[in-house]
Order: C-alpha cells, then sequence, then structure tokens
C-alpha cells in the first residue's frame, strides 16, 4: 500500500495525469486519509473532481492507535500530512508526498517516503517515459501547479 498526501495528487491532476502514478505504482494499492479527501474537496478546483470520483484510491480511517500517534507530530504539519505519517508508520507503508517539512518527520520516525523528484525518475528509469516526454512533463508541472522542480539532476540520474 502506498499513502498519498494531497500535494502530489493535486500535482499530477492538475496536468491530467494521474495514470503516470498507476504506471509508476502498477502493483501497488492507493490509499488517502479521510483528511487529505477533505483537503481536496474543499479545494473545489476543477482538477480535484477527477481524484474525489476516481475509484483508484482507497479511503482510509485512522485507527485509535493511529490517531493517537499523529495527534504527538508537530501542529507545523498540516492535519493530513500527520495523519499520513502515522498511517505509514503503523501501517509499514510508503509515504508519497512533495512535502520537505513532511519527509523529515517521516524519515525521524522510520517511515519511508518517495517525493515529486524521485516519481520523475522513476518514469525514466521503469521507461514510462522518454527524457523528452519527461521534459515537457516537468514544464506542464512548473507551468500549472507554479512550482519550480528544484532537483532536475535526481529526476535525470544526473
Amino acid at each position: 500500500m502506498i499513502v498519498f498526501d494531497t500535494n502530489i495528487l493535486s500535482t499530477f491532476a492538475k496536468i491530467k495525469r494521474l495514470d503516470l502514478l498507476r504506471a509508476l505504482f502498477a502493483n501497488q494499492q492507493f490509499a488517502v486519509p479521510i483528511s487529505v479527501m477533505e483537503e481536496i474537496r474543499a479545494s473545489q478546483q476543477d482538477y480535484t473532481k477527477k481524484i474525489l470520483q476516481d475509484q483508484l484510491f482507497e479511503r482510509i480511517f485512522l485507527t485509535p492507535e493511529e490517531k493517537l500517534f499523529a495527534s504527538t507530530l508537530p501542529k507545523s504539519l498540516g492535519l493530513a500530512e500527520r495523519e499520513c505519517i502515522s498511517i505509514c508508520k503503523h501501517r509499514t507503508t510508503i509515504f508519497v508526498t512533495n512535502d520537505a517539512h513532511a519527509i523529515k518527520h517521516a524519515h525521524q520516525h522510520s517511515v519511508i517516503s518517495i517525493d515529486l523528484a524521485t516519481i520523475l525518475n522513476g518514469f525514466i528509469e521503469f521507461r514510462i517515459l522518454t527524457k523528452e516526454e519527461l521534459l515537457h512533463l516537468i514544464e506542464c508541472i512548473e507551468q500549472k501547479d507554479r512550482i519550480v522542480i528544484k532537483q532536475k539532476n535526481v529526476v535525470f540520474g544526473d
């Protein structure tokens, strides 16, 4: 199982390429805590409708133990990030996020994290996209998500 934070889902929904996540993580179950779905629903953007309607993502509820642990994480993390980290810690699964602060706290609790640069690199490594296609994808992400992908050396394995 892979647990997704809002930011990665939002990034791929904005460019209408959620299919690439399925291609990269072909044999994995995708999960999101209810707090992630609530963040997506609250944004009320057109691109989020696909995530909300898609049956790709299993909505999961936290156990009492997971809720308790999430409450001990710093409030500087959003509720969704705290819940994702707690689920991943207790269920020994992978956390997918592009939030450096959340990744830092996940690692402090021995939770494996995957960020956007690693996902983009995976598209090359597993031959899902060519370098040219990936360059175009990065341009789309930077334009539509208004972010700058700084780790292009990691993405292209340089």
